[in-house]
């Protein structure tokens, strides 16, 4: 019953405050506003109405002022017609005090003043803005100057309409927004752009809006600039052209627009092409001077020039030549130094001679003959602006030198001999020649050539008055020296015989000596004739008891092979030397055929019976010895294997040796000089045989048991006296060192045949030969190969003998008592190339001759090339191995190999001597990088195609491309696999374009690539009007309109219109109810209200008196719904209000506070009475 009653009381309150606010305001203070926007913005020709409220009075005075001249008045609620002046004849008050203009124009917009006043209860304004705008169209942007200049003070963009203006105007320069600044300055209708540069070229942007209208034009401005500083250039790029030489002449600068070109050489002008490049070809010195590039804006007028200096030489031919030579009486020494013709000619100097004097083309420079200057190198320096060479030439008094002999016989059949005294001296040394201490000058059968270095001897006769000791002095102005040769007559020194195994062919060598006069040979035979082939069947003649001669051989054969012989017969053969008409004594006879044994056999036989005897008693005496002694048990040494080995490897002592057997002799000092002879003059090489093995010797200590193996056999018996190892061992081992020597080891000496180095560097000739079997001193010697003479290369013990070349350079390298004759030659020259040297070692114990095995020089400019290889997959990221090598003869002093990168490029060298270089490129590998979009534009009108290019940086280039577009954001694939396409059909929202770029090594994707499609108006879809309080509103794009209208049926359109077409659309229409209707609405539901209140105040009332005498148990159990924080009950309050309650925490509330689940909901923690009472 309580529960009823309060809430009867609040509802009767609520009632109270409606009927009140019902009823009416009475009147008080008068206030007056201006109610919607301010200001208020209209369309030429379009009516609009500045509204006022007021409240506080009713039909209160109503005056419209602009500024303090009134314009229109009126008293609200009067019939009396406003007071408005002729001139403002399209004003009209409304019925509340509004003012209305019809066909608004645009001398219409100003602020207005509405004062409002009320007898008794005050006076109030209120002010408010009218802004008449109209369409904006034909606006146009113009440019002051209109060539805009780099470096000029400043240019300005101004801008025009034809109708319309507009309240907002922004610029944009390359679609960024331009704000105030020192660079740009925004007036009023112009854009200032002060210090314009060559970065201000592009496109501008105008955008002017107001309520009504929005236009956008745009200005393409280009600044124009240059010529820049020119690029001029000459391909190839030299510092001075060789005459003949072709070349481009190339002047580039930039500008905008680009500047012409154009050369001028002499006061001429020279024919060029467009871009500004000169072609000259064949060039000659005569067009060697200054051509200038004449550079020319052809907008702006301004005018550069750049000269460029050409210079055309003509190289001297050839290179310099240096020599010197004695003056006055070889007193002095002259240096000389030429390398005529050039234009301009060579600069020559020799700094070495501590003088600063130059002259060009041929320089002579004398000083005295010091001894610092003998073996020092005198270069001399030429330079020439297109070469730079040198020469050098080394002065040195003469050096040891050794005369040599060449015969000859005339015409007339007399004997001719030459003698040659080859010194080496510069400047070159003057001979004196004399004979057995008488001078000898040029008469009667003696001729001295003009250089001096040769005596011609005429019909020489082979007695004491031609032959003997001649004497040749060569001096210059660093000294002298002397040297003898005596002139034998026709000898034979040596030879030999060898013929092959069947006995069919033999060969027949001989020597002679150095300085025998010899101009040929005669083979000579004794024995049955020769046959003409092998297994012949002609007969043979009988033996003939005279020497007989069978061949004729020049001087320059040292060799004749003989064939064919028969076998089973025999021959004696021989060689006479022949002087001219004059012949020597015939060298020895040698006799081939079947024969008994041999001298030597003979006396091996002779020799071997007695020691066979001698040994055989040795052996009774033992074995007497042994038997008498006390018997003991002691092991018995048995022949071993490797003794048996090497007394079976014995060779055969009669087997013909491979060699001649006329070779080098064992002496101390320089060799024979008999035994050299030119690879002309000795014949093919020889019938060999096969060598015999050679032999291995060693010696092995070890303590044996009883039981031994390794031998012939396993001995388990005791040894006797005979295998005592203190007399049969001695016995065994002297018969195996007697064997041995018996076989003669023989040397086998060990070396290339051809060695190389660069110059300045040195090289070491490994040379090895057997080590000697028991301690002896080995002298090694090496010389150069000649065909008259011994030149010495190195010598331990002769050092002033080694020739020039060679001298203070050579050394040995090892022990000679260990085997090692290796030659080392330091400070290599280009004069050592193609020398060809051998070795020499005393004792000779190797079989032949010594220069038949010879190493051949090779001195080279530069060193050797590495070479280089890689290992790995070159693949970015991925480790490699680069190996660098290179084959070096100087072991000492060993190549330096560096290395070094230049962009990729992996270059070794090694520049301890000479220099070489090499270089490898190292292809890496690598995906796609830098992957991007290129377009040829990236705003495309309506219909238009866009082209695309995918660009990228790859190894291998990128050889697939995919394409993706993104429209809507939805993305999809195109159907291109090209490096470039081309787009069209472009949507107008959204264009982004993706391509990705794959080679073999994986795949990279571009960033987005943006194109913008322009297209004509398109009006959206959500656009339309509403009639709300009398005016129209509209929503078109970004345009808003409104305006008055007349009535509910009137039709309204949007029109828009770009430079690519128009669009008009019919706007739907949706007007609202008028206000007075609201008005009327809202008085009769409040009243509606009040009726409702007092009828549930009445039945509350009459409730109230019923609720002491229902049972508790009889109540109709009702339930509340909770809907999102508010309470509704189910009875008829839920279709007139919604109770805001925002402490509900229950899911199910009851209306009856009696009911048992009442009792005990409100014996919960969280009960409230309240909840229960608002349902």
């Amino acid at each position: 019953m309580l529960l009823h009653c309060r809430r009867a009381l609040k509802h009767t309150c609520w009632g109270t405050l409606l009927t009140f606010l019902s009823a009416g305001i009475v009147d008080g203070a008068l206030l007056v506003s201006i109610p919607g926007p301010s200001p208020v913005d209209a369309k030429v020709g379009s009516n609009v109405t500045l509204r006022v409220l007021y409240t506080g009075a009713t039909d209160p005075n109503v005056e419209w002022l602009i500024g303090t001249l009134p314009i229109a008045t009126w008293t609200v609620g009067s019939s009396a017609p406003p007071n408005i002046p002729a001139q403002f004849d399209a004003l009209s008050i409304e019925n509340d005090g509004s003012l209305t203009f019809r066909s608004v124009q645009l001398e219409h917009s100003n602020t207005y003043t509405v004062r409002m006043s009320k007898s008794g209860v005050g006076t109030d304004t209120a002010m408010v803005t009218l802004r008449v705008f109209d369409v904006i169209e034909n606006v146009s942007v113009s440019s002051e100057p209109v060539k805009v200049v780099e470096g000029a003070s400043a240019f300005t963009l101004g801008y025009s309409t034809l109708r319309g203006e507009a309240d907002s105007a922004k610029w944009y320069f390359d679609g960024k927004e331009i704000t105030n600044g020192i660079h740009y300055i925004i007036g009023n209708k112009n854009l200032k752009i002060n210090n314009p540069t060559r970065s201000d070229t592009g496109r501008y942007s105008l955008v002017l809006t107001n309520p009504f209208s929005s236009e956008t034009i745009y200005k393409m401005i280009n600044v124009l600039y240059g010529p820049d500083q020119p690029v001029l250039k000459a391909d190839p790029p030299k510092m001075a052209f060789d005459s003949g030489d072709s070349l481009l002449l190339s002047c580039q600068a930039d500008g905008d627009p680009t500047p012409s070109a154009s050369w001028l050489f002499g006061g001429l002008t020279l024919p060029a092409s467009q871009d500004g490049t000169l072609n000259l070809t064949d060039v000659q010195t005569s067009q060697s001077g200054v051509y200038t590039c004449v550079l020319v804006n052809e907008e702006t007028g301004a005018r550069l020039e750049r000269n460029f200096t050409l210079n055309v030489y003509e190289s001297p031919s050839g290179s310099p030549v240096c020599s010197v030579q004695g003056v006055n009486g070889d007193q002095d020494l002259q240096y000389r130094c030429q390398w005529p013709g050039g234009m301009p000619e060579a600069q020559l100097s020799f700094p070495a001679l501590n003088d600063s004097r130059s002259w060009s083309g041929d320089f002579n420079l004398t000083v005295p003959p010091s001894q610092d200057l003998s073996g020092k190198e005198i270069i001399c320096w030429a330079s020439h602006p297109l070469l730079q060479r040198n020469c050098s030439i080394t002065a040195r008094g003469p050096v040891d030198f050794l005369p040599l002999v060449l015969p000859a016989v005339d015409s007339n059949g007399r004997l001719v001999a030459t003698i040659v005294c080859p010194v080496s001296a510069v400047p070159a040394a003057t001979m004196t020649w004399s004979k057995a201490g008488q001078v000898v000058s040029s008469g009667g059968r003696y001729l001295i050539s003009p250089n001096t270095t040769l005596l011609f001897i005429k019909d020489l006769p082979l007695n004491t008055s031609g032959l003997g000791t001649y004497t040749c002095e060569a001096s210059n102005p660093f000294g002298s020296k002397t040297s003898e040769i005596l002139l034998l007559g026709p000898t034979i020194s040596d030879s030999s015989l060898v013929s092959n195994q069947e006995g069919t062919v033999a060969t027949l060598t001989w020597e002679t000596p150095r300085t025998s006069i010899t101009t040929g040979f005669e083979v000579q035979m004794k024995g049955p004739d020769l046959q003409s082939s092998l297994g012949g069947s002609q007969r043979r003649k009988r033996a003939t008891e005279e020497f007989r001669t069978i061949q004729n051989k020049p001087a320059n054969v040292s060799s004749a092979d003989l064939g064919v012989l028969d076998p089973k017969s025999t021959y004696w053969f021989r060689v006479v030397p022949v002087a001219g008409r004059g012949q020597g004594e015939p060298s020895k006879v040698h006799r081939i055929g079947p024969r008994g044994l041999s001298g030597a056999a003979i006396a091996g036989i002779a020799a071997g019976i007695p020691c066979g005897l001698l040994l055989l008693l040795l052996l009774i005496l033992l074995i007497v010895f042994c038997v008498c002694k006390r018997r003991r048990r002691q092991t018995r040494y048995p022949v071993s294997r490797a003794v048996e080995k090497a007394v079976t490897a014995q060779p055969n002592l009669n087997t013909p040796h491979n060699l001649l057997t006329g070779g080098l002799k064992t002496v101390e000092g320089p060799p024979d000089y008999n035994v050299h002879q030119a690879s002309a003059e000795r014949s093919s090489t020889l019938p060999s045989t096969v060598s015999p093995p050679p032999v291995r010797m060693a010696t092995t200590t070890r303590q044996l048991s009883k039981t031994t193996s390794g031998f012939h056999g396993n001995v388990t018996e005791p040894m006797g006296c005979l295998g005592s190892p203190s007399v049969l061992g001695i016995v065994v081992q002297a018969v195996v060192v007697w064997s041995v020597v018996v076989a003669g080891k023989q040397w086998r000496v060990t070396f290339p045949a051809q060695i190389s180095a660069p110059a300045g560097s040195c090289m070491v000739i490994p040379c090895s030969f057997p080590s000697p079997s028991s301690p002896q001193t080995v002298d090694v010697s090496w010389y150069q190969y000649a065909k008259y003479s011994y030149p010495m290369v190195y010598s331990k013990t002769k050092g002033r003998e080694v020739i020039a070349k060679f001298r203070g350079r050579t050394e040995i390298v090892g022990s000679t008592g260990e085997g090692n004759c290796s030659l080392k030659i330091n400070s290599t020259q280009v004069a050592h190339n193609a020398e060809r040297i051998y070795v020499w070692i005393n004792p000779n114990n190797l079989s032949g001759t010594f220069y038949e095995k010879m190493v051949t020089l090779q001195v080279t400019a530069k060193a050797a090339q590495p070479e280089m290889q890689v290992s790995g997959e070159l693949t970015e990221g991925a480790a490699v191995r680069l190996t660098c090598s290179v084959v070096h003869t100087c072991p000492p002093s060993p190549p330096y190999i560096s290395l070094s990168n230049h962009r990729g490029v992996l270059k070794w060298s090694h520049v301890e001597e000479g220099a070489g270089h090499s270089g490898i490129v190292l292809n890496v590998t690598y995906p796609p990088k830098s992957v991007r979009i290129h377009g040829d534009s990236s705003i495309v009108p309506p219909g238009g195609n866009v082209s695309l290019s995918c660009r990228s940086e790859a190894n291998p280039p990128a050889g697939s491309f995919r394409w993706y577009r993104t429209v809507r954001d939805r993305r999809t694939l195109l159907y291109h696999t090209s490096e470039s396409i081309s787009v069209g059909d472009l949507d107008p929202r959204q264009n982004l374009f993706h391509c990705a770029a794959e080679n073999s090594r994986g795949i990279t994707e571009s960033a987005a690539f943006e194109v913008i499609a322009e297209y004509a108006p398109v009006i959206l879809p959500d656009s339309k009007c509403t009639l709300g309080n009398g005016r129209v509103s509209g929503w078109v794009l970004r345009s808003v309109l409104s305006g008055p209208v007349g009535a509910e049926d009137q039709r309204f359109y949007c029109n828009a219109t770009n430079q690519h077409g128009e669009a008009s659309h019919q706007l739907p229409f949706t007007a609202d109810l008028p206000v007075k209707w609201l008005l009327a609405f809202g008085a009769a539901g409040g009243t509606l209200l009040l009726i409702l209140l007092f009828g549930v105040f009445s039945y509350r009332k009459r409730a109230k008196r019923q609720c002491t005498d229902l049972p508790i148990t009889d109540l109709p159990l009702k339930k509340c719904n909770r809907v999102e924080g508010e309470v509704k009950t189910d009875n008829f309050y839920e279709n007139l209000q919604t109770l805001s309650h925002p402490r509900v925490v229950l899911d199910s509330l009851y209306t009856v506070e009696d009911a048992p689940r009442y009792q005990d909901e409100k014996k919960r923690a969280d009960f409230e009475e309240d909840t229960y009472a608002n349902c």
